[in-house]
């Protein structure tokens, strides 16, 4: 999961806490389906939100559309 953290700083820039998503399929494309998908969105946005605040950015937050 590290390593999908990593290799996709890029998109986490972009986007920040919707960047989310993409980051779970590319997980789930790593480990094959083979492990829950609760417990990899969990660890996701763990992640996900150590990396912005390692970086000193604040989630980006998705607009919802009216």
């Amino acid at each position: 999961m590290d390593q999908v953290i990593r290799d996709s700083e890029d998109l986490i820039s972009t986007r920040g806490d919707a960047a989310e998503k993409a980051l779970m399929g590319r997980v789930m494309e790593r480990v094959r389906g083979r492990a829950d998908g609760k417990i990899v969105s969990d660890a996701v946005r763990t992640s996900l939100d150590a990396f912005l605040r390692s970086k000193g950015e604040r989630p980006k937050k998705k607009e919802k559309k009216k």
